[in-house]
Order: C-alpha cells, then structure tokens, then sequence
C-alpha cells in the first residue's frame, strides 16, 4: 500500500549561513538572532525525492509572494533583508516541491521557518 513517504518529497535539513539548522524533528528554527536590513542570509537545503526527480525551492515571506514566483532549481537561496522585514517576530521560510502536479501541501511539498528579530538600519553617522 502507497503512503505519502512514497511519493511527496521531503527536506532532510536546511542550513543558514548563521550555522542554525532545521530537521524533520525540528522544522522551525527560533534563532535567538538579530539581524539588520542589509544582512544577508543564505540557506542549503537538503532534500530528496522519493521518486528520484528534480525539485524546485523558494524562500516564503519574502518578495515575490505569488505562490508560482520565486521558485528555482538551485538548492542554495540567498536573500538580502531588506526594511520590509523589520519586526521583532519575522518568519522566513524554505519550501520544496517536486515539478508533478500533486503537493503534499497547497502548492509545495515540504517546507522549514527560521525565526528572527530583524532590527532597523543603523543610523548614518
């Protein structure tokens, strides 16, 4: 009998350029970390495929937020904050999909939240 497992792709673990790290038994990251606008961030990802295909990943709660944008082969994402994620809460996302028509979820197949503070740019001067 098929399950699931034996068709939705899933994420072995994703890494930040900051050393925090998400994994099926931990998929959000409450980094404890704050950051500035211009600071970039750059996620690895690890992921597979149970039927041995290609993914694509994208970052969420970042621009662009249409759900079919944003979407790329790499599995290496970068993204330099920017004043639209000053908060004190700020949720940003790694999502993978395989390129079938069928998602575990509304319209990806796994995802993982990494969680900062993201704090003002300094003043000038």
């Amino acid at each position: 009998m098929e399950t699931s497992e034996d068709y939705y792709p899933r994420i072995e673990s994703v890494t930040d350029n900051y050393g925090n790290t998400a994994t099926p038994s931990r998929m959000t990251v409450r980094t404890g970390m704050r950051l500035r606008v211009g600071d970039v961030l750059e996620y690895v990802v690890a992921a597979s495929d149970p039927l041995g295909e290609k993914l694509e990943y994208r970052l969420t709660g970042v621009p662009p937020y249409d759900d079919e944008k944003g979407w790329a082969t790499d599995h290496i994402l970068t993204f330099t904050i920017t004043s639209e994620q000053v908060g004190v809460w700020v949720e940003i996302g790694v999502a993978i999909r395989s390129q079938r028509p069928f998602h575990a979820r509304r319209g990806y197949d796994d995802n993982a939240i990494f969680v900062y503070e993201v704090l003002p740019p300094r003043a000038a001067g």
